[in-house]
């Protein structure tokens, strides 16, 4: 979770260069793995220091929703803090199995101090159930995409995922026989 993508090849690229120059401090490899190395200490302190600010997420998902079905919900989150934040995105992570996110993440380039902003969240199962939904997690991946430091987050309680029933095209009921009390005739 707290790696993106980009910052999962980051830390792959970073042990590969280290293992293979690391045999000598002579090789440029060697010197890049240094490079890599401080490029995520300094995205980590950056985006840390944005957790220090103030934070509120409010909405909510639908409590029900049918098998194959999207379930919808729309969170705003307000900066009430003291520095705007950059790069901020919305997200239910860790999902449940069974489930996934439909929708592509939005970012938020800037969250102006005193600003909201609104983000949409679509999921989608392929079981039925009453699931514990992890929380809304708000989030922001400045600086370099490589870290998601948490800003505040949200519990969405129980969903319940219903059957899907299927329509019938007919219905073969046999009549009822004659002197019988109950049934169609």
């Amino acid at each position: 979770y707290p790696f993106t993508e980009g910052g999962k090849i980051v830390v792959a690229f970073f042990f590969l260069s280290a293992v293979l120059g690391g045999f000598t401090l002579d090789l440029p490899l060697y010197h890049v793995s240094v490079s890599v190395f401080s490029l995520t200490l300094l995205a980590g302190f950056f985006g840390g220091l944005l957790r220090w600010g103030d934070y509120q997420i409010t909405g909510r998902l639908d409590e029900r929703v049918f098998v194959g079905e999207r379930l919808r919900g729309e969170f705003v989150v307000r900066n009430t803090g003291w520095c705007p934040a950059w790069d901020v995105q919305t997200a239910c992570v860790p999902l449940p199995r069974g489930w996934a996110s439909v929708t592509e993440p939005a970012v938020v380039p800037c969250l102006p101090r005193n600003g909201e902003a609104k983000f949409q969240i679509s999921l989608l199962s392929d079981r039925r159930g009453e699931y514990e939904l992890c929380e809304v997690r708000t989030f922001t991946v400045f600086p370099f995409y490589l870290f998601r430091n948490e800003l505040c987050r949200i519990s969405v309680g129980r969903v319940l995922v219903l059957p899907r029933g299927h329509e019938l095209q007919s219905i073969n009921w046999p009549p009822a026989q004659a002197g019988q009390s109950t049934g169609i005739g």
